[in-house]
C-alpha cells in the first residue's frame, strides 16, 4: 500500500503488453490502496476479456463498499460468463453484504450451469437475509419436486444463518423421515 507506487502500478495494470500476472497483482494492489482515483481505472480494466484479470479487478474494487460505481461492477460480475469471475463476485457481494445483488443471486441459484455457483449463491442469499432472498430459500425447501442436494444445501445455510425457515425445515425433515424412498437400507 505504498502510495508513491500508485502511478507506476496503474501504468502496469493498464499495459496490455505487460505479463498478465503482473497486471493482475497490480490491479488488486491499486485497489488495496483505497485511493478513489483507482475506481475508474479498475472499472475500465474490468472490460478486459481475460477472466483472471477481471477476478483481480473485483478484488481491488471490493475495497470501495461505499462507491456506487464499484458496487455496480461487482453486482454485474455475478452475471459474468466466466465461472471464476462469478465465484469472486458472489464471494464479494456476500462479504460486503450487497443486498442489491439478491435478484442476480437468485437467478444464479436457480439457473447456473455450475453446481458450485448454485451453492455459493445459496450461501450468499442466506447471509444477506432480505425478504426476497428468504422467500426464495424457503421456496427451495418447500418445493415438492426440487433437488434433494439443493434442499440440503439450503437447509444447511438457513440453519447457519439462523434467521428464518425453522418451521419449513422441520416440515421437510418430517416429510423426509416418512418417505420410504428416502430411507437408506442398512
Amino acid at each position: 500500500q505504498a502510495m508513491e507506487t500508485w502511478e507506476r502500478l496503474t501504468e502496469i495494470a493498464q499495459n496490455e503488453d505487460e505479463n498478465l500476472f503482473v497486471r493482475m497483482y497490480a490491479s488488486e494492489a491499486i485497489g488495496n490502496m483505497k485511493k478513489n482515483e483507482s475506481i475508474p481505472v479498475l472499472v475500465e480494466l474490468f472490460e478486459e476479456t481475460d477472466p483472471n484479470l477481471r477476478v483481480y479487478v473485483l478484488k481491488g474494487l471490493s475495497n470501495y463498499p461505499e462507491n456506487v460505481e464499484a458496487l455496480s461492477v461487482i453486482i454485474q460480475a455475478v452475471r459474468d460468463d466466466h465461472v471464476k469471475v462469478r465465484t469472486e463476485a458472489i464471494d464479494t457481494v456476500k462479504k460486503l453484504e450487497i443486498k442489491d445483488s439478491v435478484e442476480y443471486l437468485i437467478y444464479r441459484a436457480k439457473n447456473d450451469t455450475e453446481e458450485s455457483i448454485k451453492r455459493k449463491a445459496t450461501e450468499a442469499l442466506a447471509a444477506l437475509n432480505t425478504k426476497e432472498a428468504n422467500e426464495y430459500l424457503i421456496s427451495v425447501i418447500t418445493e415438492k419436486k426440487g433437488s434433494d442436494n439443493m434442499k440440503a444445501k439450503t437447509v444447511e445455510e438457513l440453519l447457519k444463518a439462523g434467521h428464518t425457515g425453522k418451521n419449513e425445515i422441520l416440515e421437510l425433515a418430517s416429510a423426509t423421515v416418512k418417505d420410504d424412498k428416502k430411507k437408506v437400507s442398512q
